[in-house]
């Protein structure tokens, strides 16, 4: 599928000259290297900290490679480690760095996804509590009646200081954080470090509760009708809470994830409108920069689905609610790109350029972006390389590049080489589009 720039990105080329005026000032270097923006990459936030020389050998290396974009990250736990404590972001250093060597940065501003401990101490009424009763901080109650008023206020705060130190002026494309790791989907028990215990619902905070029980009761009027549709006994709707998965498989069930979606799905709408809106207060005039929703995973099937509903619970993929389909539809309506996480998962990509081309998004912009480590060869950037091109996706990035070095993090390891061809042939081929 070919899938050609749309408006929103030759205000981008136009865009880069006004960059060009106000970043920080580029070596002549920098400035002779022939590389794209659609070709980025990420780092850890080890290699992060390395020192500037280290940093600069590598950033040298990409750029080489035909790297444009460098990805990386700024969350609210970072930048508020104390309640009205704000200080500047602790990779600004890289930030510029980055800058004057010339890339452009794909920027992800968390919020819900970087929640600081001292909120969750003072607001303990805000947590996201799963099945277990165990919180993180990496989500907050999505039925909380405060929380859309707390992601504002912190939104703001993120992107005035982002703006107070020029980040937004290199800032080509910001993800928006639309939950857990900034992918649009509850915590996954890989985003917790838990590799074993099943699948994670979370909808079981106090206001989770109140809210499902409301929301039944606007559907069904009575308790009595709702006893019917799922052959059940509560007495009122103060009896009614989300049921633990697996202990009521049907049409109980049945309910439960619709009304657990559409809350995955209201939380999304509002926080597309809120990044907006606060690009169009912060972004330097003239600059723009394209909003990026994350599309992780697989997309769950409706057999995934009515078998979620007849066992009353669900795989990691309904846990977490993977709804691809209103991702790739609220890109579309509301001029963002879209980026899948798990890129070397071919079958995923062909149904993702297949539905968008099905559904006329040909100008929804889909980068790839790999998902875990090498040595393992559906990670080779050689087979990455040719799956963007073959499905003619719009920008590809390399996640980490850790997988590229050796142990002192600065010599090219065997798979670097691979990385180099992959990348620079893309430069070429994109260049010649």
């Amino acid at each position: 599928m070919s899938i050609e720039l749309g408006r929103r990105n030759l205000l981008q080329a136009i865009a880069g000259l006004a960059y060009a005026a106000c970043a920080p000032a580029r070596s002549a270097q920098a400035q002779a290297i022939s590389t794209n923006p659609r070709l980025s990459i990420a780092e850890t936030p080890a290699f992060r900290q390395d020192p500037e020389e280290v940093i600069q050998q590598r950033f040298d290396m990409y750029r080489s490679c035909g790297v444009g974009t460098l990805r990386t990250s700024v969350g609210w736990a970072q930048m508020e480690p104390m309640q009205d404590r704000w200080v500047k972001p602790r990779n600004l250093g890289y930030i510029h760095q980055a800058m004057q060597s010339g890339f452009d940065l794909k920027l992800l501003v968390s919020s819900m996804g970087a929640v600081p401990s001292w909120f969750l101490e003072a607001s303990p009424d805000l947590r996201l509590l799963d099945q277990n009763g165990e919180s993180t901080g990496l989500s907050l109650s999505y039925w909380h009646p405060r929380l859309e008023a707390v992601l504002a206020s912190v939104g703001d705060d993120l992107f005035s200081r982002l703006a107070e130190e020029d980040i937004l002026s290199a800032t080509s494309f910001l993800i928006i954080d639309a939950g857990a790791a900034g992918e649009g989907k509850y915590p996954s028990p890989w985003n917790l470090g838990r590799g074993a215990g099943g699948p994670l619902f979370w909808c079981y905070d106090p206001y989770a509760q109140q809210h499902f029980s409301a929301t039944m009761q606007s559907k069904y009027g009575s308790v009595v009708q709702a006893n019917a549709a799922w052959g059940t006994s509560f007495g009122s709707w103060s009896d009614l809470k989300p049921p633990q998965p697996g202990a009521s498989p049907g049409a109980l069930w049945s309910d439960v994830l619709g009304w657990y979606r559409d809350s995955k799905r209201n939380f999304i709408a509002k926080q597309i409108d809120l990044y907006n809106g606060l690009l169009q207060k912060y972004a330097p005039a003239g600059h723009a920069i394209a909003p990026v929703l994350l599309i992780p995973g697989e997309h769950v099937t409706p057999d995934e689905w009515q078998a979620a509903v007849s066992q009353g619970s669900g795989n990691e993929r309904i846990a977490a609610m993977i709804d691809t389909e209103f991702l790739l539809e609220s890109a579309a309506r509301t001029g963002c790109q879209v980026q899948y996480t798990g890129e070397q998962n071919e079958p995923e990509v062909r149904w993702l350029t297949n539905y968008m081309r099905s559904h006329n998004m040909d100008n929804t912009l889909l980068w790839g972006e790999n998902a875990g480590h090498a040595p393992n060869a559906v990670f080779d950037p050689t087979r990455l390389a040719g799956i963007f091109l073959k499905y003619g996706l719009y920008g590809l990035e390399y996640v980490n590049s850790s997988d590229l070095f050796e142990s002192d993090r600065v010599t090219p390891n065997e798979w670097f080489a691979s990385f180099r061809s992959a990348y620079v042939s893309l430069r070429d081929r994109l260049a010649a589009r």
